[in-house]
């Protein structure tokens, strides 16, 4: 049986090397195509948001493996990349949502990202890949399509954005 776990920031630091085998796993297939060295970034992207204002953090755990999780915080990164008309300077940004691919479909991803935004302030905003699974559940979970952004870093990403009911 799947258990959430909810975690502050300091609950995180020791899940290190259980985060980048999870995001090892889940970013491994298209259209993500991901290594080691690209999960390393990806937990590195959760470390850059531990201290921010309303930090929210969950694992999903079958036992004793995690084998999901999700993380957000109120920042201004995304905010930036709203087209408009409405001008944003900060955001809840669901940072990280991922489930490893033999636990994909049993309902894990949307209780994760239940949970992660359970508190948080709208509106809310992610980036993902034009081409990820992921993007039609966040069509059905209410998030909408803001379109293609263009990432400082380079590539093109969907920004979606979702607003508390």
């Amino acid at each position: 049986m799947t258990q959430l776990t909810a975690l502050a920031p300091a609950d995180v630091i020791p899940l290190r090397d259980e985060l980048l085998a999870a995001a090892l796993q889940s970013f491994a297939a298209p259209p993500w195509n991901e290594g080691p060295e690209d999960a390393a970034e990806t937990v590195d992207r959760i470390w850059s948001h531990l201290d921010g204002r309303d930090f929210a953090g969950v694992v999903a755990r079958d036992g004793e493996v995690l084998v999901g999780f999700a993380f957000g915080s109120t920042n201004s990164a995304y905010a930036a990349l709203h087209p408009g008309p409405t001008v944003l300077t900060e955001a809840f940004e669901l940072v990280e949502l991922a489930v490893v691919p033999e636990y994909q479909g049993r309902g894990i991803g949307r209780a994760l990202h239940d949970a992660v935004l359970v508190d948080a302030p709208s509106p809310r905003l992610l980036i993902t890949h034009p081409d990820a699974p992921a993007r039609t559940a966040y069509l059905r979970w209410a998030w909408a399509d803001l379109g293609l952004v263009t990432m400082p870093e380079g590539g093109e990403w969907i920004l979606m954005r979702h607003d508390a009911r």
